[in-house]
């Protein structure tokens, strides 16, 4: 069965789908877990994400990447300026890097996140 929610606005959205995130984080503590983060607009939403589900258990990459070390372009580096970051950090979670370096080719930087992406738990 599919239901359909109304959303108000995208902070009511953003909250929405924070406590829907929540709810699974939190249903999966014992487990490994690959959450597959959407860069630009949806960056912001995980300020709403309840912290104490974050751990070592989490490993963040961020989708939807730009090829790019350019904060105001590349995702990687936008959620790197968030406050849920640092929290999420704290709390021990893994992050995959999705920043290339100054000498990467766009194929060096493809081959280094899928292999990244592979040797993952």
């Amino acid at each position: 069965m599919v239901t359909i929610h109304t959303i108000q606005d995208s902070q009511e959205g953003a909250r929405a789908a924070a406590q829907k995130v929540t709810e699974i984080l939190r249903s999966h503590t014992a487990t490994p877990i690959l959450f597959l983060v959407s860069g630009g607009s949806t960056i912001p939403m995980l300020e709403e994400i309840d912290e104490s589900v974050f751990g070592p258990h989490v490993t963040v990459v961020v989708l939807d990447e730009r090829f790019s070390a350019e904060i105001a372009v590349n995702n990687f580096l936008q959620l790197k300026g968030q406050p849920m970051y640092e929290k999420m950090k704290r709390a021990g979670v893994v992050f995959i890097s999705t920043v290339p370096d100054m000498q990467d080719s766009l194929e060096s930087f493809a081959e280094k996140y899928e292999k990244s992406l592979k040797q993952w738990k």
